[in-house]
């Protein structure tokens, strides 16, 4: 085995900066390889949010409900939409800095995975004391679905009309 092999990301981004540095001649294939890998859709991406979302235990919200000195009575839905948040936003924000990387094939694919998963989960109507989900607003995946549309548009990328109408008939369709 050897170093690279065991490296973090954080730790290889140091090496490939300094390997340029020392060796500038390299940049530009660098960029091209930098180039495939933003435009390579991650495969799985809608089953890998649904069982992130889905796997949340209601243990997690342990400790963040209740009473909270300085912030007062929390309510457990409300940390819930916050738990769901910090879940979703790592593949929103996957897509949107594809995007920003003009990668916009990408991004859309991404994009629409992402509106597919969030129409595909259940409606919380009851109470499932074993899943957070559950404790989520009625309206929490399609909020997040119109919130992941508006970010890729501000980073230049589009989700076309009638893929979305087709990913989310009751969200997206005709109006």
């Amino acid at each position: 085995m050897t170093a690279i092999s065991h490296l973090a990301g954080h730790e290889a981004v140091v090496v490939l900066t300094k390997l340029l540095a020392a060796h500038p001649e390299l940049e530009d294939e660098a960029e091209t390889i930098a180039r495939e890998v933003v435009r390579t859709v991650p495969t799985g991406i809608a089953e890998e949010l649904r069982i992130s979302i889905m796997q949340l235990d209601i243990e997690v919200l342990s400790g963040r409900t209740g009473y909270q000195p300085g912030q007062g009575w929390v309510e457990p839905y409300d940390v819930a939409d916050e738990i769901l948040d910090e879940v979703v936003e790592d593949f929103m924000a996957d897509a949107v800095r594809r995007a920003e990387a003009g990668a916009a094939d990408t991004a859309i694919t991404m994009g629409l995975a992402i509106v597919e998963c969030l129409y595909a989960l259940p409606i919380p109507t009851e109470l499932d004391n074993t899943v957070l989900f559950s404790y989520c607003a009625e309206d929490f995946a399609c909020q997040r679905a119109q919130t992941l549309t508006e970010r890729l548009g501000k980073a230049g990328v589009a989700l076309p009309k009638s893929e979305l109408a087709g990913a989310a008939p009751d969200w997206f369709g005709s109006t």
